[in-house]
């Protein structure tokens, strides 16, 4: 495998984690809303000089995929602010990578794949991660850990339609991004006109965290997952993708955000639950030399 492919996908969610804590301090000053709508706008902004050059090809079938690819990912963004105002970068790293638990059963919902035993089983991982993050009992779970968990639904979903959309492989995807980035900035329009202008909005901390965001954890992040994916593997980019959890914690406790003893077993359970499936080949394979 190409080594520069390999580090392009790996330093992915390395950028993802060190986005958790900085969106974490910037959404206590301004709305989270707000803040995943300038997010949005800036995003757009980096990746129009990518996609302008192909504005020829644009059809129905991009401007229906960037619709409802960019309606997921809008939910996706919001979620994860408003988590974020409320819970610690790792815990809204955890809810994120609980992802796994929607995938297998939408899957089946859209008739792309059947539900099998591994599929199950990360599952269950998933549900006894929870169990383990909340000492067997939902009653501290807050509205932070909901938004948490809407997050990874929508992932779900954004996988689930890209995987139905990218099927055409003539399809442009740096304009399929664009557009649906361009979808995202409108819907998230609601958010700037409700909530006026905001005092804090100015602050370093939060200007900071917009550009980072916009630029690297989306636009660029994205670009990199674009160029690389097709060369490491989606099985491997996926795994690795996953480390976001990891590093968001790291990030996290350079920030001072709190991290319990539970967190951890549980956000270690999840992380094992998301690459449970690519265990099992290692284990046959191991086995099988065994009883050679």
């Amino acid at each position: 495998m190409n080594k520069l492919a390999f580090w392009g996908i790996f330093i992915i969610p390395i950028f993802w984690g060190i986005g958790f804590p900085l969106t974490h301090n910037a959404v206590r000053l301004v709305n989270p809303g707000v803040f995943a709508f300038y997010r949005q706008v800036i995003a757009a902004v980096c990746l129009f000089p990518f996609a302008v050059k192909f504005f020829s090809q644009l059809d129905k079938r991009i401007i229906i995929g960037g619709f409802f690819i960019g309606l997921w990912s809008t939910l996706s963004m919001v979620s994860q602010s408003f988590a974020l105002s409320t819970i610690s970068s790792a815990m809204t790293a955890f809810f994120v990578t609980l992802n796994i638990l929607f995938v297998p059963f939408l899957l089946l919902v859209f008739n792309l794949s059947r539900i099998k035993i591994a599929d199950v089983v990360a599952v269950l991982l998933g549900l006894l991660s929870i169990f383990i993050t909340f000492h067997g009992s939902l009653s501290g779970f807050r509205t932070g850990d909901l938004f948490g968990l809407l997050a990874a639904f929508a992932i779900a979903m954004n996988i689930i339609t890209i995987q139905i959309i990218t099927k055409d492989k003539a399809i442009n995807r740096f304009l399929l991004a664009f557009i649906s980035m361009v979808f995202g900035v409108i819907f998230l329009c609601y958010f700037p006109l409700a909530s006026g202008t905001n005092e804090s909005f100015g602050s370093a901390k939060v200007w900071g965290a917009l550009l980072y965001q916009g630029c690297i954890s989306t636009a660029l992040a994205y670009l990199l997952q674009m160029m690389f994916q097709k060369q490491v593997g989606e099985t491997r980019t996926s795994l690795i993708l996953n480390l976001d959890l990891v590093f968001a914690s790291l990030f996290g406790l350079l920030n001072s955000e709190p991290l319990t003893l539970a967190q951890i077993m549980g956000g270690l359970l999840a992380l094992f639950a998301s690459i449970f499936h690519d265990t099992i080949p290692f284990f046959k394979s191991k086995i099988w030399s065994v009883k050679k």
